[in-house]
């Protein structure tokens, strides 16, 4: 209230209707010199291209897993946590590049286990499988063993894994070991 200029931050702009947008395109054409706006959407081509063409468009992109996995790391050293670089990978694999979900889960596993973080303890949290689990796996649908399968798959949800979930990272697994079979450099 007291700078000189005044910044409007309209979040969500791919949800006005074009009427809304149409409103806003004559301030946004000739904005008053004290004022900002800043549109964040996350779907820009559902903004009109009349307020598109008006705005200087930024794109962000979502970090990386090194970045989430380094921020992780100055987090636990900063609260004193000794925690696993593998744990920390795997927390900030779960993040799906959110710094503030990466930190949140982090904080979340601290306070779960009393500062004694280990892999186990975060896959549990999480109700991430094992990577052993997912080659096992791997190798049985290898080996056609379709009883040895179900009973893997039985095995995981007697443990209470979420089975759904379970296939996301069997899937994401899967994935992994196509670009390691491919890729001269992996990822």
């Amino acid at each position: 209230s007291q700078g000189s200029r005044r910044v409007y931050i309209l979040d969500e702009a791919h949800m006005f209707s074009a009427s809304a947008f149409n409103a806003l395109l004559k301030t946004i054409e000739e904005p008053p010199p004290h004022a900002l706006f800043v549109f964040c959407t996350t779907d820009l081509s559902k903004v009109l291209p009349t307020v598109r063409s008006r705005c200087q468009t930024f794109l962000f992109a979502r970090p990386r897993l090194p970045e989430l996995t380094r921020l992780l790391r100055r987090v636990a050293d900063g609260e004193g946590l000794d925690v696993p670089d593998a744990a920390l990978s795997i927390v900030a694999r779960s993040a799906r590049g959110s710094f503030r979900d990466a930190v949140s889960t982090l904080d979340q596993v601290a306070a779960a286990t009393e500062g004694a973080i280990s892999v186990q303890a975060v896959l549990q949290l999480l109700g991430t499988v094992e990577e052993d689990a997912l080659f096992r796996l791997c190798d049985l649908i290898i080996d056609r063993d379709t009883p040895g399968l179900l009973a893997l798959v039985e095995e995981l949800a007697e443990q209470g894994q979420d089975l759904a979930r379970f296939v996301v990272e069997l899937l994401e697994h899967l994935r992994h070991l196509l670009l390691v079979q491919h890729l001269d450099d992996v990822p």
